[in-house]
């Protein structure tokens, strides 16, 4: 329809819904218009009639209470129908120039197609008008008479509207704002009902306040049971909505906070349950510090403890047979196991035993051997044969894994490094 339709507001604000019917979606309400041309009036006898409005919109009106006789055009069964109205029925006139006079009429239609009274047919709306211009109807009375035969053809529009609380979907129908809802006119939309407001029904246009000292835990609340006492200042209720909890340290609520608040970056307080921003006047702490409830300055972890919060306000210990090796740790993973051997972190050589020592100091300690038949400081082994025995010797390693030399005649000692003397070998 065209935009140049206009209900008037007042008849709009005048029809306050009923909503019985639990569905969400409802017919929405047709509004046509009739457009009827004058393009031969007297317009200067017009203006000399006096209230001509007033007798030219009980004119139009006789006109359709005439048709909706027969037809029921007025959006309303026969036996309901004021004999004064049709459908919310405006009437305007206009003088367009000098011979040229307008009538438009806006009422509320039943949607096509209507019934006839009497009979069983149906016909649309405009056609039933259109019949009626061509047979006269519009000239019903005398006092329409003055502005001549009207133009065969009348213009016709319609629209469709809601009532306040609904929306306009599918071009025709209209969705009601479900119970925990209200209309919002700036949205034209539905909106959940805020927190501490609740409806249980349907097509609102505002939610309900729950009691003073009541609220919601949630928005968007469809009954009066869901106000629930308020939490003190300095809690709030649980994920459940069922209990009240002290507000987490480092957050604070008042009064008017529906919930606790963080505390401005950096800043704690000292407890749980902190009821306004006063109270954040302690520093945070970082992962891998604690608060030093006296001194109320943040220290760091000792060995063999850590901290993986913020606020923190103890440092934990790390598992048994593990421990830190430097302050300030921030991560259980920063636990290392304190036997090195064991945990496969010393850096003995491969052919080297690892023997672990008690830590002291919080320094790790562990001892390196190289293994029976090598030789070496234990971070690195060697063969205990190479390069041992001198002279062109053997080396072979007896039980125990010391190497020992088979000597050439000519020489002799534990490494061949000595020569015989000539006269001894030759047995002179």
């Amino acid at each position: 329809m065209p935009n140049s339709i206009q209900f008037p507001l007042l008849l709009l604000l005048s029809l306050v819904p009923v909503i019985l019917c639990q569905e969400s979606i409802v017919p929405a309400i047709r509004v046509v218009r009739l457009q009827i041309d004058y393009e031969n009036a007297d317009i200067s006898s017009v203006q000399k009639i006096n209230k001509w409005n007033s007798i030219m919109r009980n004119s139009v009106m006789a006109s359709l209470r005439f048709i909706n006789k027969h037809w029921l055009i007025c959006g309303e069964e026969e036996d309901e129908k004021s004999p004064t109205d049709c459908g919310k029925a405006q009437v305007t006139g206009d003088i367009v120039n000098d011979h040229h006079y307008q009538i438009n009429v806006t009422f509320i239609s039943g949607r096509d197609p209507v019934k006839n009274a009497k009979v069983e047919a149906t016909s649309t709306v405009f056609a039933v008008s259109q019949i009626g211009l061509k047979g006269g109807i519009f000239q019903y009375t005398n006092a329409l008479k003055v502005l001549g035969k009207p133009s065969a053809t009348l213009k016709f529009d319609e629209a469709f509207f809601c009532y306040r609380g609904q929306s306009l979907v599918e071009g025709d129908k209209c969705h009601l704002c479900k119970a925990g809802e209200r209309f919002d006119d700036r949205r034209n939309g539905c909106v959940k009902c805020d927190k501490g407001t609740y409806q249980d029904k349907q097509g609102a246009f505002e939610c309900k306040k729950c009691a003073e000292g009541q609220t919601t835990v949630s928005t968007g609340s469809p009954l009066a049971r869901d106000c629930i006492q308020r939490c003190p200042v300095g809690y709030q209720r649980d994920s459940t909505g069922t209990r009240c909890l002290p507000c987490p340290i480092g957050t604070f609520k008042t009064a008017d906070l529906p919930l606790c608040v963080t505390c401005p970056r950096g800043l704690s307080t000292l407890s749980v349950g902190a009821k306004n921003s006063s109270l954040c006047s302690i520093k945070m702490c970082l992962p891998g510090t604690f608060l030093n409830i006296t001194t109320l300055e943040c220290e760091q972890c000792e060995f063999g403890l850590y901290s993986s919060e913020y606020n923190g306000r103890i440092c934990k210990a790390c598992p048994v047979n593990t421990t830190t090796y430097q302050k300030g740790s921030n991560s259980i993973t920063q636990c290392e196991s304190t036997d090195q051997c064991r945990a496969k972190t010393h850096r003995c050589h491969w052919l080297a035993a690892c023997f672990d020592l008690p830590d002291e100091d919080h320094k790790r300690r562990y001892f390196c051997k190289c293994r029976p038949g090598y030789i070496g400081n234990g971070f690195h082994c060697a063969d205990a044969c190479d390069n041992f025995c001198m002279n062109g010797g053997s080396c072979v390693k007896i039980g125990n894994g010391d190497a020992r030399c088979l000597c050439a005649k000519e020489f002799k000692g534990i490494r061949c490094n000595t020569q015989v003397p000539s006269g001894v070998i030759s047995g002179i």
